[in-house]
């Protein structure tokens, strides 16, 4: 799957944050009202583990290890 570019991302309508649709499952997106990643405080990072059109890209989220 492509992880680039990263997404863009606000929060919704109902003030929740907005994720990746189902069409764009391989990608991840940065939430814009946060620090910019590589910046100085928390970035957040928002990325679909499965859709109804099958496995997206945190699918292997389980198998991440500290320090890999």
């Amino acid at each position: 799957m492509d992880t680039s570019p990263v997404l863009r991302l606000g929060l919704d309508a109902d003030g929740g944050l907005q994720v990746p649709s189902a069409d764009q499952a391989g990608q991840a997106g940065w939430y814009t009202g946060g620090v910019t990643p590589g910046g100085k405080g928390p970035a957040v990072l928002v990325a679909q583990y499965d859709t109804a059109k099958g496995p997206a890209l945190l699918r292997d989220a389980a198998k991440v290890r500290m320090g890999t």
